[in-house]
């Protein structure tokens, strides 16, 4: 069912596009609400938004609200200066992004964030750290070693097998 609906959803965009003019015609609060819901929507699984909650998550409450994903695995001052970190990345792409001839380095920034997850960010916080912080997905440098952290498309298609409803 479910991935039945994301490809549902992605065939109805893919016809928009056939029919752009049309879309046109949409009021742009409709589209504003639309998207805003869709951003909304994703933050519950958005490990950068699940950190800043534990900001200020009482302590008993961690483990209720399932922000324990890395808690008591790192130290709780490398989780906050970590999304310390990416929230000032955050806010430097905003600003990048609002400055009208800088805005052109828009790229080059995101260029940067690739070398700077792989080099720095475990050189600083710990390759360890940095792993379990950001472990959805597979790690960039898994492929190297042949391990993965966190969950890959392998865990999602080994699943598949043991699914025998669709």
């Amino acid at each position: 069912e479910n991935r039945l609906s994301n490809l549902g959803q992605a065939v109805i965009i893919g016809c928009a596009l056939f029919y752009i003019k049309g879309v046109g015609f949409l009021p742009i609060a409709a589209l504003d609400g639309l998207f805003l819901y869709m951003g909304i929507a994703s933050f519950g699984g958005n490990s950068f938004y699940n950190r800043i909650v534990l900001l200020f998550t009482d302590i008993t409450r961690v483990e209720a609200r399932g922000l324990d994903m890395f808690y008591g695995k790192v130290p709780k001052s490398t989780v906050h200066k970590y999304t310390a970190l990416q929230f000032f990345i955050l806010l430097c792409i905003f600003i990048v992004t609002l400055l009208p001839y800088v805005s052109a380095l828009f790229p080059l920034g995101i260029a940067i964030l690739v070398p700077l997850r792989i080099y720095k960010l475990p050189e600083w916080f710990g390759k360890e750290n940095v792993d379990l912080l950001d472990a959805e997905g597979v790690a960039p440098d898994a492929e190297e070693a042949g391990d993965e952290a966190g969950v890959g498309p392998q865990t999602d298609l080994a699943m598949v097998g043991d699914n025998t409803e669709l």
